[in-house]
């Protein structure tokens, strides 16, 4: 009468999609499809950069592990020469997040 295996509680799912860490940005790879998402950098210096030009400071202890593996920029964050092509989905290897108070999400206020 009884099932003779006892399933696991379903875990809330999490989405596979990329989405923009930036405050006030509501960017993500399902809804915007031609905007492209970034990692963290790996090396220590460049990701302080990139977490101090996203406002990310206040987030507690960010470590670089972390930061590489979880949290993504979009497109929108990086000035037009630090792509190293034109459709805008690869960034040139030292390239830098635009300080946050400068880029504009369209759907930052929506």
């Amino acid at each position: 009468m009884y099932p003779l295996w006892n399933p696991k509680p379903r875990q809330p799912k999490i989405p596979s999609y990329s989405r923009c860490h930036a405050p006030n940005c509501r960017n993500n790879a399902k809804d915007n499809y031609n905007l492209s998402f970034f990692r963290f950098p790996k090396l220590l210096n460049r990701c302080k950069i990139w977490i101090a030009n996203a406002k990310l400071a206040n987030r507690g202890h960010l470590t670089l592990e972390y930061c590489y593996r979880n949290l993504r920029l979009c497109s929108e964050h990086f000035e037009e020469e630090m792509f190293a092509n034109a459709l805008k989905n690869r960034l040139k290897k030292f390239a830098i997040s635009t300080p946050l108070s400068e880029t504009i999400c369209p759907f930052a206020f929506a």
